[in-house]
């Protein structure tokens, strides 16, 4: 966690990118939505082959590469299996289906291919204590509505809108769409401390640990169908993301995800029938 800097995403993303350069370079990297391309710059810079895509294509600045026009509510204009990492920075929290997202991240990935994603910290507890107050993301911003939550970025030639944070996402929605699109959470990195979340973490955290334990055991309980290795192992993991102080008090969650399974073996697996093996 950082303690004071920048709440800007992109330089914690950046700051990333250099620091494991090595886990870059030689790979083909997805940035959507690449935005002005400081981060597909980054990439850039740091060996990788750069894939740039974004829905307004003009306010993308690097003079070296080019962004393409995609949208992420649609069919990604990428070949399948075709890269080695995506970054989704920012983007989405502003789609309505995103699970579709993710399985289009999931198609275009090669097998034990990386996505990384970021969105603003909506299991925070300054979000969640916003959200109880005003059903809002943070305690000075109006809930999502017709005039503050359409949006079309400054500097873009193009009138078309797009949704502002109507569809924010917190860790454990995010890691159960993942597991739904064939992702498996690996790490969440470190972005900048919010200290209204850090002041309210000594108040509420005795209850938020006390609470999740006794879920915990009641689900152990309540569940008569699965055995007690996938119950624990599952409800474990949740109740660990539950009472992880860095995901309560950041104030972004910047997620590393890990393509475990293609959509095939996926569908099969929810359809319940025997999954084919993987290639």
């Amino acid at each position: 966690m950082k303690l004071t800097g920048t709440s800007n995403i992109s330089f914690y993303v950046n700051e990333y990118i250099q620091a494991h350069s090595s886990e870059f370079q030689g790979k083909t990297v997805v940035d959507i939505p690449a935005g002005d391309g400081r981060t597909s710059e980054a990439l850039l810079t740091a060996g990788a082959e750069v894939r740039a895509y974004d829905l307004f294509t003009d306010i993308f600045k690097p003079e070296k590469l080019k962004s393409e026009y995609a949208d992420l509510t649609k069919v990604l204009p990428i070949e399948s299996e075709s890269c080695d990492i995506v970054i989704c920075q920012e983007g989405i929290e502003h789609l309505a289906d995103q699970l579709f997202a993710l399985s289009e991240f999931n198609r275009i990935l090669k097998q034990d291919g990386r996505l990384l994603i970021t969105t603003p910290n909506y299991s925070s507890l300054r979000a969640k204590l916003a959200y109880l107050l005003l059903e809002s993301e943070a305690r000075n911003l109006m809930p999502p509505n017709e005039l503050d939550s359409l949006w079309s970025p400054p500097g873009t030639k193009s009138a078309r809108v797009y949704f502002g944070h109507i569809f924010m996402i917190g860790i454990q929605k995010l890691r159960m769409l993942g597991w739904l699109s064939g992702f498996q959470l690996q790490k969440i990195h470190p972005t900048r401390i919010n200290w209204t979340s850090a002041l309210l973490l000594p108040i509420f955290y005795p209850f938020i640990w006390l609470r999740s334990l006794l879920t915990y055991r009641r689900s152990l309980r309540r569940n008569t169908t699965d055995s007690e290795e996938q119950k624990r192992t599952t409800y474990q993991k949740i109740r660990e993301l539950i009472c992880d102080p860095k995901i309560l008090v950041e104030q972004h969650l910047f997620v590393e995800l890990k393509k475990v399974e293609g959509q095939s073996v996926v569908q099969a697996r929810l359809n319940g029938e025997e999954t084919p093996q993987q290639t």
